[in-house]
């Protein structure tokens, strides 16, 4: 199985920011980084749109984007 990590740097660009790792939400358009991936804990939270939750919500989500 995947890291989330892994999960979501197929989706977005994230970068380094102390434990988390920053970047554009893939969900909803926007210009500054509010998605935050959390691999310690394997959770997501965007600050942006309030979409959150562990890597296999995050692949249900990244799916719906491709129907």
């Amino acid at each position: 199985m995947k890291s989330i990590l892994e999960i979501a740097s197929s989706v977005t660009k994230l970068k380094r920011q102390g434990r988390c790792y920053v970047g554009l939400c893939p969900f909803h358009k926007e210009e500054t980084p509010s998605f935050t991936v959390d691999p310690g804990k394997g959770e997501f939270h965007c600050f942006g749109c309030g979409a959150k939750g562990g890597a296999a919500r995050l692949e249900e989500m990244i799916e719906g984007l491709k129907k």
